[in-house]
């Protein structure tokens, strides 16, 4: 393939300072998301190493792109080179008389290779006359706009010998035996175009002229664009998808870190809450301890009156005192359970019990009440209990 130097079109400043905006915006919008700078640390560098990828491969394309149309034009250029020297366009003498019928049947053969091939804009053919000037020879007339008339000097048949001004490198090359390119467009007074210039040989191998082939610049680069454009939209959507990706990553990170912090609120309210049980449980044990032993002191004089000689209502009066105490007994030995319960400590005892005596006991805690009050309060349990 020739050596192609193309310069892809500017835009990486652009879509660089696009993405840098749009990558600007998504974080302030997510900033309550994204709340460990790691992850947009993390974000930047993926973006921007996509970014770089993107553009790279954007700009391999077009220059691809770009290798492939010469290419194809230098093909197209040789084999119209071949049928003009087949068709004796060597045999043409330096002043080419316009009713010369060699010539004409060149003009013939141009008209049907533009009528052929739209990427082709001109076919035309170039002599170097011993003072070093260059003119055209064979150059027919051109429809540029298409609406089939050949009108104003443009598009109007060339006169050949007219000397040609604007001589580029690439055509002095060509002169030289090398086949060229304009890798820059060239404009003339026919319009700017992309050329491609190959030598053409006479019957001894000499070469006697160059034929040139143009095509649109306008075009060229369009095509050119249209397959970078391409890249860059497939480069932006993947900087879509990371996007999204980055942003339900962090939501879900934030969700995380919302479950943690409740987590850790709940733990730190039940070590508080263990932590007041533990104060209730040793203040219930403590007080329980304390009444015990004015309870003991109650039950034990009760006892004691009750040893000494006195009336049965009395003595009855006396029991009830006992045995309310040694129930208070029993609940603030309860209570001291119950914090044992609550500390992991209790040891349960077990055994046979009494529960007709139990529930006899407890109707005596509320008889002087029921007196007071007029009431009769009994209880009746059955020989089989």
């Amino acid at each position: 393939m020739l050596g192609v130097s193309w310069s892809p079109s500017l835009g990486d400043a652009s879509c660089v300072t696009l993405i840098c905006s749009a990558f600007a915006v998504w974080v302030f919008a997510l900033r309550r998301t994204l709340r460990r700078r790691h992850d947009v640390v993390v974000a930047a560098l993926a973006v921007g190493a996509v970014t770089v990828i993107g553009l790279h491969v954007a700009s391999l394309a077009e220059r691809d792109e770009a290798a492939r149309r010469f290419t194809m034009l230098t093909a197209f250029a040789e084999t119209y080179a071949l049928d003009f020297e087949d068709a004796g366009h060597g045999r043409l003498p330096a002043i080419v008389d316009p009713n010369d019928p060699t010539y004409l049947a060149l003009i013939e053969i141009q008209k049907r290779w533009l009528a052929k091939n739209s990427l082709i804009a001109d076919v035309y053919t170039f002599r170097k006359r011993a003072d070093g000037s260059i003119v055209l020879v064979v150059d027919s007339e051109t429809d540029y706009d298409g609406d089939g008339a050949y009108v104003g000097d443009r598009e109007r048949r060339t006169t050949p010998g007219e000397a040609y001004s604007s001589v580029d490198p690439a055509l002095t090359a060509a002169f030289d035996g090398r086949t060229s390119i304009t890798p820059e467009p060239v404009t003339d007074r026919w319009g700017t175009w992309y050329s491609v210039f190959v030598p053409m040989v006479d019957a001894n191998g000499a070469i006697e002229a160059v034929l040139g082939i143009d095509t649109s610049a306008a075009e060229f680069d369009a095509s050119v664009a249209g397959m970078r454009t391409a890249r860059i939209g497939a480069l932006l959507a993947v900087l879509v998808g990371l996007f999204a990706a980055f942003s339900v990553i962090g939501l879900l990170r934030a969700r995380l870190d919302e479950r943690e912090a409740f987590e850790a609120s709940l733990d730190e309210a039940r070590r508080t809450a263990e932590t007041a049980s533990r104060a209730k449980s040793a203040f219930l044990t403590n007080m329980s301890h304390e009444l015990r032993t004015p309870m003991n002191g109650i039950v034990g004089m009760a006892t004691l009156l009750l040893d000494a000689p006195m009336l049965g209502e009395h003595r009855g009066h006396l029991e009830t005192i006992r045995g309310s105490g040694e129930q208070l007994l029993t609940l603030l030995q309860d209570m001291i359970d119950l914090a044992a319960i609550e500390g992991g400590k209790f040891d349960p005892a077990i055994g046979p019990f009494d529960p007709t005596a139990s529930v006899k006991t407890i109707l005596a805690l509320f008889h002087t009440d029921c007196i007071d009050r007029g009431l009769d309060l009994r209880v009746d349990v059955g020989d089989g209990v």
